[in-house]
């Protein structure tokens, strides 16, 4: 755990940005000075927690806004490493953790907004945070597991509103059919939301700006052209332009399924059918937002797929094992391993525009 967050809060800080990189930068930037509804500072819906963590950063380092921005970056650039191979561990053992870290590690897309004044990163460890919480709730649904999952939802909607729609789903399916874990969620997220939404809410101006300009950016920007209003062409587009964001990933997806259509059968006993269920509830919220609904007017940033990313990166450990595990048989773990780690290390060493 410590090797893998030194590794992804080392490899971000040596190539830091030293400045705003964006619009988005500069909104979030400004929030940091003066948080206000009306100045969209920084814009709708806002980022409350992401603000309140780079003010704690200012006040704390005496940094300017932008590198406070780009140091919280670069920190959580650690937790989300962390963050997934914990996950990955949960879900497939030392193997799958250290792979799917490794992955992450190696994304030029995480590296990239792993270094920028953009909350992107953070947004990944909150992603990571929620999935470890529900996984483990789903193992024993506890009320005070419960409960912490319903805290972790809380903080991820908090540091990106969006996590509401994305992540939501995932704490519902680790909690819905047990009443106490259920319980424990609502009840966490509820008091933890109301202690950020509360302060949020006089800080910015007020309930009725926060729903005035709010509306107005799902109107106008959100809800610009969707696949319900334009046709299923704005879907393959924005599909088109996610795969953008991890040619790598894919890549590595391609390879490794290539591998599996042989060994279906063995393969089916190698990936777990929990585990598949529980990616497709973490990551499927996100992927059919950002494909038929919205993946950014006016400019495509790539950070929309950090929420998607450490659950791509388990699926592809997950099916990297099975397949060399399938390969080799039982009778060769040895060889198993050396085969996944060749193949895992061929894909992430290749140059992204190869895998383009």
């Amino acid at each position: 755990l410590a090797a893998f967050a030194l590794a992804g809060i080392g490899t971000r800080w040596a190539f830091r940005g030293r400045s705003l990189y964006s619009f988005d930068s500069g909104l979030l930037a400004s929030g940091l000075l003066e948080f206000d509804f009306a100045r969209e500072s920084p814009h709708p819906p806002y980022y409350p927690l992401t603000i309140a963590l780079g003010k704690a950063l200012v006040w704390l380092t005496d940094l300017r806004p932008a590198e406070a921005l780009i140091l919280l970056s670069v920190l959580a650039s650690g937790l989300v490493a962390t963050g997934t191979y914990a996950v990955g561990r949960e879900v497939g053992g030392r193997v799958v953790g250290s792979a799917s870290a490794l992955l992450v590690l190696l994304s030029p897309m995480a590296l990239f907004n792993g270094a920028v004044a953009l909350s992107y990163a953070l947004e990944g460890a909150s992603s990571v945070a929620v999935a470890w919480t529900a996984w483990r709730v789903r193992a024993s649904p506890t009320l005070r597991r419960g409960l912490v999952a319903g805290l972790a939802l809380s903080v991820a909607v908090g540091v990106r509103p969006s996590a509401a729609l994305f992540l939501a789903p995932l704490v519902l399916w680790a909690t819905w059919r047990h009443r106490n874990a259920l319980g424990g969620a609502l009840a966490g997220g509820a008091t933890a939301t109301i202690a950020w939404l509360v302060p949020m809410l006089i800080a910015g101006g007020g309930v009725q700006r926060f729903l005035l300009y709010n509306a107005y950016q799902t109107r106008h920007v959100i809800l610009s052209r969707t696949a319900a209003e334009d046709g299923l062409g704005v879907g393959i587009g924005n599909l088109g332009r996610l795969a953008s964001y991890v040619p790598v990933e894919l890549a590595f997806i391609a390879a490794v399924v290539l591998v599996a259509i042989v060994t279906l059968p063995l393969l089916r006993r190698e990936v777990p059918g929990h585990a598949t269920r529980f990616l497709f509830a973490w990551a499927l919220p996100g992927l059919l937002f950002y494909t038929f609904v919205y993946v950014g007017w006016p400019v495509y940033p790539s950070g929309y797929a950090m929420v998607l990313l450490p659950a791509v990166a388990v699926l592809c450990a997950l099916l990297l094992r099975g397949a060399g595990w399938a390969i080799a048989g039982s009778g060769a773990p040895q060889l198993a391993r050396a085969v996944g780690l060749t193949l895992f290390l061929a894909v992430a060493a290749m140059p992204p525009e190869w895998a383009t």
